[in-house]
Parts: C-alpha cells; sequence; structure tokens
C-alpha cells in the first residue's frame, strides 16, 4: 500500500497535464501512486495517457463528461493509500510537496490535512500569497467562513475522513473545494507548513464568475444550517466574507477606493480575523495596498503593480 495518493481529475489539456504528472514522478517522497481520472477528454489525452509506463499510475478514463467532483469521487474510491491529494491537471506540485505534508501529518495524528503555502504563477510571474511563517495545528473554521480555503493540490487529506464526510459535493462546479473544507474542517484542526508545496496558476479573477457568489453564499449558508451553528464569531466571520470577497475582486479591478471601504466594512464585521496567522496579514496588507493606491494617481499605481510584478519572475 502506498503511503500518499495524488488523484489528477482532466479533461482536454493535454499538455498541461503532461506538466502535472512530471511534477509527481519529481518527488523527493517515492512512497506514492497516482490515479488519473480522464473526464471525457476529446483531445489526445487518451493516447498520452496509454503511453505512460509507471506501474505507480493508474488511468481511469470517465467516458462521458461528468465534471470535476465526480471525477475525483471516483478517483478516491480507486486510492488504496491513507492520504491523499487532489491536484489540478494544470498546476504543479513542488518536489517536496508530498514529504513535507505527510511528515506534517505523521507529527499531528489528530489532524484532518496537511496545508502547505502556494506559489501563484500568473504572466510568467510568480506571487506567493501571505502564509504563515511557522509550524502549527490550527481550527481553521473561522478562516474558511472568512473565505479562506486550501487549494487541493496544497492539500494532504486523511482519505478515511474525505470518504466519512461523503467525498466531494457532486453536482457543483464552482466552490466545491469550500463546500469539501468546510464538512471535513467540521470534524478535526489542520496542520499548517510553512513550504511551499504547489504552483497554482488561477483563471481569471477569484470569485467573479457568473453565478460564482450566489454558490459560494448557499455552500456557506448550508453549511451553517447542517451544522446549527450559532457560534456568534462564525456568524460574523461568515458576514466578513461579503465584504472581504467584494474587496478583492473590485481592487483587481481597480476600484482602490472602494476596495479600501469593503476591506474596513469586513474589518468591523470580524475583527478578531486579523489575529489568525491564515487570514490576518493578508487583510491587513490588502488594507494597506488599498489605502496607498486609493491615494495615488492611478497611472502611478498601475506601473507600481505592473513594476512589482516584474520582480518576481517565473522559471523558464
Amino acid at each position: 500500500m502506498p503511503a500518499a495518493a495524488v488523484v489528477i481529475p482532466t479533461r482536454n489539456r493535454r499538455r498541461e497535464l503532461e506538466r502535472a504528472i512530471s511534477s509527481v514522478r519529481s518527488q523527493t517522497f517515492s512512497d506514492w501512486e497516482l490515479v488519473v481520472v480522464d473526464d471525457g477528454s476529446t483531445d489526445d489525452t487518451a493516447a498520452f495517457l496509454e503511453g505512460l509506463d509507471d506501474d505507480r499510475i493508474r488511468v481511469e478514463p470517465l467516458g462521458e463528461h461528468a465534471e470535476r467532483s465526480v471525477a475525483r469521487n471516483r478517483g478516491l474510491a480507486l486510492v488504496s493509500s491513507p492520504l491523499v491529494l487532489f491536484l489540478d491537471d494544470d498546476d504543479e506540485l513542488a518536489p517536496c510537496a508530498l514529504e513535507v505534508l505527510a511528515r506534517a501529518l505523521d507529527q499531528h495524528a489528530g489532524a484532518c490535512a496537511a496545508v502547505g503555502a502556494v506559489i501563484h504563477e500568473a504572466d510568467g510571474f510568480w506571487r506567493r500569497p501571505s502564509f504563515p511563517k511557522r509550524r502549527q495545528v490550527a481550527d481553521v473554521r473561522l478562516e474558511l467562513l472568512a473565505g479562506w480555503v486550501a487549494l487541493g493540490g496544497q492539500s494532504l487529506m486523511r482519505t478515511s475522513r474525505v470518504r466519512n464526510i461523503g467525498g466531494w459535493r457532486e453536482g457543483l462546479s464552482v466552490a466545491e473545494d469550500q463546500e469539501l473544507w468546510l464538512r471535513l474542517c467540521a470534524r478535526g484542526a489542520v496542520a499548517i507548513a510553512p513550504d511551499a508545496v504547489l504552483i497554482h496558476r488561477p483563471h481569471g479573477l477569484a470569485g467573479d464568475a457568473p453565478g460564482f457568489r450566489d454558490v459560494e453564499r448557499e455552500v456557506v449558508a448550508r453549511h451553517l444550517e447542517a451544522t446549527a451553528c450559532d457560534e456568534p464569531r462564525l456568524l460574523r466571520a461568515a458576514r466578513a466574507r461579503e465584504h472581504l470577497r467584494d474587496a478583492d475582486i473590485t481592487f483587481q479591478l481597480g476600484g482602490y477606493r472602494e476596495a479600501l471601504h469593503a476591506t474596513l466594512r469586513g474589518i468591523v464585521a470580524a475583527p478578531f480575523l486579523l489575529q489568525s496567522p491564515l487570514v490576518g496579514p493578508g487583510i491587513a496588507k490588502g488594507l494597506g495596498k488599498a489605502a496607498i493606491a486609493g491615494a495615488l494617481p492611478r497611472g502611478v499605481t498601475e506601473r507600481l503593480r505592473r513594476q512589482r510584478a516584474h520582480r518576481h519572475p517565473a522559471r523558464a
């Protein structure tokens, strides 16, 4: 039985998939299995997968397109390892990822998952969001309700825990990771590792896809109702989520003063979030950036943002 499993759902991303699989094969932690679930690809993905010559890799074709959550659940059902990581087909694991995350879970037997830092790569440049700089175990329910979520590729979960909560909620094509994390972390804490374990390639504005916000609100409301939550701090964190999401989107669109006001409303709704090692630094940084950007002429602000991005080029 391999010590850790990686599940990659894929559809029509043959080139990106090859890079994702290569990142798994390059792990310093060698005791792994990989399940690739082909979600009805119509390009040359199937031919590429047939050519893989590695006994550690299992390919599972779905035949017809069924969406990510169905594909992940199919992969989860095939996993034999006690630990599982769900990697998107256009992301890459850092070479140390499985080693770092498996060690964190080994050291904290009660944790339901381990999470490492992520590096975002966009337009040829890297950005590392704020993340705790020391190892710790945390109850992350407040952060989840406030809008934080760990990506599948930066998270190693206990397979039994994911199966016990019923796996991924099928029928969701957005916010499915948030929905899973809310259920999972209602039953246990998370081990935090400061190491960067994932290179993630975002697509578009976070949270700005059509209908995304409505799905998020439904996911949060459903969770609060299912858990009969009446704890004031959790409810206030959920209210702060709306303002902080507004701030993030309006800042990306260049509405710096509006982002400043939205951030302030989020802080007023749940000031204790500033003390969180997961979201506190990001909120404080967002507040400062919005205040400075809003005070400067727009042309100066845009030039400074471009210069900052160019200081962190991605590797070839």
